[in-house]
């Protein structure tokens, strides 16, 4: 990514960032066996201004256990994507997914989580910031989903922001699809 710009007085400034990730999941399949994940992304600029940055969204290692991997545990870093922007984590997972329906009607789901506040734009952990919660769905095949989850964050034993998230992924037909995500927060930042 480059940007060159030039200011009323003349000056030019031009920026570089050089970007790069690295992605790995293992496949989430119906079934006992192992779970793991890493999302590594790494940041660099031309200029002497702006410091390097290294990203670790993902970085877990997990197990699904159960006749058709019904419980997960996992525990590492983690972006749980159905609690919005509280979905970030440092800490471990607990959840239990309905087996699949033969027909691919309706599957329930719940979890609950507990750990850190990792810092989502640089490596280590927000100073005396834990979090917990968990989570409520119903998923119809691999695409819809409708989701409910509470999250407290706790600084230094103060609840600093608790809220519920809302989420609904509704497929339809031709490639559309509507999604949707709310966050009301039952007490607000402090």
């Amino acid at each position: 990514n480059t940007a060159r710009r030039t200011y009323d007085d003349g000056e030019t400034r031009q920026d570089t960032e050089l970007a790069t990730g690295l992605t790995f999941r293992t496949p989430d399949i119906n079934e006992a066996g192992f779970d793991a994940g890493v999302d590594l992304r790494y940041s660099r600029y031309t200029s002497l201004d702006r410091p390097d940055r290294v990203s670790l969204y993902d970085g877990y290692a997990g197990v699904r256990f159960g006749q058709q991997g019904e419980f997960r545990v996992r525990a590492g870093h983690m972006w749980l994507p159905d609690l919005g922007t509280a979905g970030a984590l440092a800490g471990g997972l607990f959840e239990y997914r309905q087996a699949p329906a033969p027909s691919g009607g309706v599957r329930f789901m719940a979890g609950a989580f507990s750990g850190a506040e990792p810092l989502v734009y640089d490596t280590g952990y927000a100073s005396n910031v834990r979090k917990y919660g968990g989570y409520a769905g119903l998923q119809r095949g691999f695409m819809q989903r409708h989701v409910v989850g509470y999250t407290s964050v706790q600084q230094a034993g103060m609840t600093e922001r608790s809220l519920l998230t809302f989420t609904n992924y509704i497929p339809g037909p031709s490639g559309f699809f509507l999604y949707q995500a709310a966050e009301v927060d039952l007490k607000g930042p402090a």
